[in-house]
């Protein structure tokens, strides 16, 4: 298992297809425009949704190691037909520190990946219900600006497989662990 001594963060998600690039970075450099956003545009391979996740700091660590390896088998017992992800709304996500999240969320075209969301977080932690609030998102940039929420053409892409990414925070590298496709991927 991977040595590391500052924040990473491990997850399950659903990457965006490079179908769906163009759209939102236009969605990012139109609102960076309007708004004067800093910060710099999620490179577009890192695009993704996430499903449930944690983080860890530190060096090698059994914890880590035992989390990985719930988050595959729960991942391995997933099954779920490809579907279509849509997203047609921008806000923003205060993320502390006076800095937002600029992302872009769904309506009822995030659906799927809500009940994503909640099966996984059951198989991951039995017992406990979904995570209260859980709003699917793609984040497009970080600033210190809250844009509001507004809408904006809808952008798609089908889902084909959940992955298990090890990010290496602060750094724009994603080390992806494992893959699992849909039954009719």
């Amino acid at each position: 298992m991977p040595t590391f001594t500052q924040q990473h963060n491990f997850f399950a998600g659903l990457m965006v297809e490079s179908s769906a690039w163009p759209g939102l970075l236009s969605v990012g450099t139109d609102l960076r425009r309007r708004y004067r956003l800093g910060g710099t545009p999620r490179p577009r391979e890192l695009l993704h949704m996430t499903l449930s996740g944690f983080k860890a700091v530190g060096g090698p660590d059994e914890d880590v190691d035992r989390r990985i390896e719930t988050y595959r088998a729960a991942c391995g017992r997933i099954r779920f037909p490809s579907f279509e992800v849509c997203l047609d709304q921008v806000t923003s996500f205060h993320v502390g520190g006076g800095k937002y999240a600029t992302v872009a969320v769904g309506g009822t075209g995030v659906h799927p990946a809500m009940a994503l969301h909640d099966e996984l977080r059951c198989l991951v932690e039995p017992g406990r219900a979904a995570r209260p609030g859980f709003t699917p998102h793609v984040t497009l940039r970080y600033d210190r600006q809250d844009i509001g929420r507004q809408a904006i053409e809808p952008i798609s892409w089908t889902v084909r497989e959940i992955v298990l990414v090890h990010s290496f925070v602060g750094r724009s590298r994603y080390e992806f662990i494992d893959r699992w496709p849909a039954y009719d991927a």
